[in-house]
């Protein structure tokens, strides 16, 4: 069995009836048919929209999936859809097009898929157009946006309380993906600073005046597009507080030990070694 499929053109009146003789073979009789075309505003095309999941401004690959619902449009001939992003400062007037900052792609069963293409803020709100053709409203969404909490662990660190210039390197770790690399680092105490290092990693050292003792410390992290001052993630890290490295103490007591009237050509023989 085959369809029949009816479309109207320039020709086609609006609140009109037409007769239409279909057969199905030359030795058939006829099948007429009437086909009413409804009056211009029963006939006018509309468009709704609906909106599932959320962009979560730290992760790659999260989206937004629209799917489109249609009036007066039985989706045998293509019709032309138009997808703009709008932002709004105060959440009211929407008047910042920032389609630019989304990627937007059509899947095959016509739903739209917005994926974070940069920074996005996350005051004020988002909005999605959605205009087709022979539609005289477009459709309108409101788009949620996140920054979501990341599980990070952190290594232990050592500082060394007889070096000025001691500090540590930071190392955090993931078992996620898709996340995207930490862009700032806060501590929780007052006693110790970090230090963003040339690389995009992070260091810890102490706080100039305060003194140094062993315990733990936490930390606020945020990763790139935060723009909140709510971190992402808080680690707590074990600090041990030493006086020297490793062997500094035992080679400077050698020196001084060594280092005397009667010993001086000693001294210097052990200080070239």
């Amino acid at each position: 069995m085959e369809n029949l499929h009816l479309a109207v053109n320039d020709q086609t009146a609006y609140g009109a009836s037409y007769t239409v003789a279909v057969k199905a073979a030359e030795n058939q009789p006829e099948a007429v048919l009437t086909v009413t075309i409804p009056a211009q505003a029963a006939s006018t095309v509309t468009v709704s929209a609906k909106a599932s999941g959320f962009i979560d401004v730290i992760r790659d690959g999260s989206e937004i999936v629209i799917t489109p619902g249609y009036k007066n449009y039985c989706g045998l001939t293509a019709i032309d859809k138009t997808a703009r992003v709008f932002w709004a400062k105060d959440g009211k007037n929407f008047t910042e097009d920032v389609t630019a900052a989304f990627r937007l792609s059509w899947d095959e069963s016509g739903k739209l898929h917005l994926q974070r293409a940069g920074n996005l803020e996350l005051t004020g709100k988002y909005r999605l157009e959605l205009a087709v053709q022979g539609a005289q409203k477009p459709a309108l969404v409101n788009l949620t946006l996140k920054s979501g909490a990341a599980k990070v662990t952190a290594a232990s660190v050592v500082l060394y309380a007889k070096d000025a210039n001691t500090r540590a390197e930071l190392k955090f770790t993931s078992q996620e993906t898709g996340l995207n690399p930490i862009a700032r680092v806060e501590a929780r105490s007052a006693e110790y600073t970090i230090e963003n290092l040339s690389y995009g990693g992070f260091a810890i050292r102490p706080a100039p005046g305060k003194a140094l003792r062993s315990g733990k410390v936490a930390l606020n992290l945020f990763f790139e597009g935060n723009t909140t001052a709510k971190p992402n993630a808080t680690v707590t890290i074990p600090v041990e507080i030493r006086s020297y490295a490793a062997g500094t103490a035992k080679r400077l007591s050698l020196c001084a030990y060594e280092f005397s009237p009667k010993s001086y050509n000693k001294f210097l023989i052990i200080f070239a070694l």
